[in-house]
């Protein structure tokens, strides 16, 4: 996206999302899939870069992203506000739905933690949470792969061995190996 923005889809349906009525009051209004802009938004990530990784924690509520801004990003799918703090704020989308300014999209989602520790300048590719949800590891441009924890803000080990960037890790299932996928065909 241009917008650095991530959105959150409802497949199902049961987005809810509150629209303004010619009253000025907010009623509660079942989205619909069907709906262009079915979505919740989440901002952070900086200056245009794009987000190149996502990926869900065990507990379906904690989302890690990871982009072009050298940055990883621990959100709170289910708080509102975009940097800690209860916010929201509805966006008019464009395109011929709009053209009363009826339709809104609704920016929701806290950014718990940002995570800086790749070399700067350079994207982080992926990202992927332990299957205990409290670890997690990240590649990228750098050469290198991070292992984190949740609550501190620099990584835990660096593992270096590649020689071009590393565009993918994965967990084994019992949290004990780190597996990375690199440029250097490795």
């Amino acid at each position: 996206c241009e917008d650095a923005s991530i959105r959150v889809w409802a497949l199902d349906g049961s987005h809810q999302r509150r629209r303004k009525t010619r009253e000025n009051t907010l009623q509660e209004a079942r989205s619909s899939t069907a709906e262009a802009g079915d979505a919740t938004t989440l901002l952070g990530h900086k200056g245009g870069w794009p987000i190149f990784d996502l990926d869900f924690c065990r507990d379906g509520r904690h989302l890690l992203s990871c982009g072009g801004d050298g940055t990883i990003r621990l959100w709170d799918t289910g708080s509102l506000g975009p940097i800690g703090n209860p916010y929201t704020k509805q966006q008019k989308r464009s395109g011929p739905s709009n053209r009363r300014g009826a339709d809104f999209s609704e920016i929701q989602g806290t950014a718990l933690c940002v995570y800086r520790g790749h070399a700067a300048g350079t994207p982080v590719w992926t990202c992927r949470f332990a299957p205990s949800g409290y670890y997690f590891a990240s590649g990228g441009m750098d050469h290198s792969v991070r292992i984190w924890s949740t609550d501190r803000i620099a990584p835990l080990r660096v593992c270096i061995g590649h020689t071009e960037s590393v565009g993918k890790v994965a967990w084994h299932p019992n949290c004990n190996y780190v597996f990375s996928g690199s440029d250097d065909r490795t």
